[in-house]
């Protein structure tokens, strides 16, 4: 079984319009010769309409049979979209009632609202989410006590948090997602399955250095498909010598990474068959490896 630990769904209107202009700036810099305005015009439109029928397409060609969808609650830091946080999740909670063998929605809510719990327990009791996922960059730190009655909510059933580490786009704040804050989390919450996103990109090593002490604590590859180098395979390679391949949970970020960059289908790929120069700098992975990060482990994070 192979399941994706991290992915979106999403439309235009969903996400903040500063979100796409702090984008749209991000991938300016990687397109010479591209101004913002001409990038918002030819660009991003590809990014704009994600529904869950590309995303299922994608999964079939790759052979995934899960995939963990999450909503983004960025309103408080960016500016509310025009769908607001409590519609969001009810439409990714319909997506997976739609889809129920195939997608698992998360409750995606910022725990400064005053309805968080509210909403939180709304969608893992009436809508049957299976998860919650935290956006730090919005501005608050995971460690901060405003979150712990969401944790202990989900402690009540059961079922993981996933938080965002690593940097991020602007305008939202990279300081607040530094892998540490979430080991006040689990050393407070041991029972408390916890996933960090990213691998916590160039944090990594704080986010092995959390993982290390907290069994409890996961991590996932969501968005290193971007950069799928040799640099890639050696972190990965560490994460399973240091912590063991039970800890890693394959992820993709889609749709971040267009399908005429990298597909689903190549981005499992590159985990089954990593690049020959890969291999020739002595790097590799066990069957066992490979199919623990593919799916084991988050059927195991996720009682499936």
């Amino acid at each position: 079984m192979i399941i994706d630990s991290h992915a979106h769904i999403w439309e235009r209107d969903w996400l903040p319009e500063a979100f796409w202009r702090g984008f749209s700036s991000v991938i300016k810099h990687m397109i010479p010769g591209m101004t913002e305005e001409e990038v918002m015009k030819n660009v991003m439109p590809v990014f704009w309409h994600s529904p869950p029928e590309e995303l299922l397409a994608e999964m079939d060609e790759a052979g995934i049979e899960k995939a963990v969808i999450l909503p983004l609650d960025w309103g408080l830091r960016l500016g509310e979209p025009k769908l607001s946080v409590e519609e969001l999740n009810r439409r990714f909670a319909e997506i997976g009632k739609q889809y129920p063998e195939r997608f698992l929605p998360f409750v995606g809510v910022d725990p400064r609202r005053k309805n968080a719990v509210e909403l939180l327990e709304k969608g893992l009791g009436e809508w049957g989410m299976a998860g919650l996922k935290l956006h730090p960059t919005s501005g608050f730190y995971p460690n901060d006590p405003i979150c712990y009655p969401l944790y202990r909510k989900c402690e009540e059933y059961g079922v993981p948090v996933l938080i965002h580490t690593g940097t991020e786009l602007p305008p939202l704040l990279s300081r607040f997602a530094r892998p540490v804050y979430a080991d006040d989390v689990a050393a407070d919450f041991p029972d408390l399955k916890i996933i960090l996103a990213h691998l916590g990109f160039g944090w990594w090593e704080e986010a092995m250095s959390v993982a290390m002490m907290k069994p409890n604590v996961y991590l996932d590859t969501a968005a290193w498909g971007n950069y799928c180098t040799p640099h890639f395979y050696r972190i990965l390679r560490t994460l399973c010598d240091v912590l063991g391949s039970e800890r890693i949970l394959f992820g993709s970020d889609w749709p971040i990474t267009p399908k005429p960059l990298l597909s689903e289908a190549g981005w499992v790929e590159k985990f089954r068959n990593p690049p020959e120069e890969v291999k020739a700098a002595g790097i590799t992975f066990s069957q066992e490896e490979v199919e623990n990060i593919l799916g084991r482990n988050a059927a195991r994070v996720l009682e499936l």
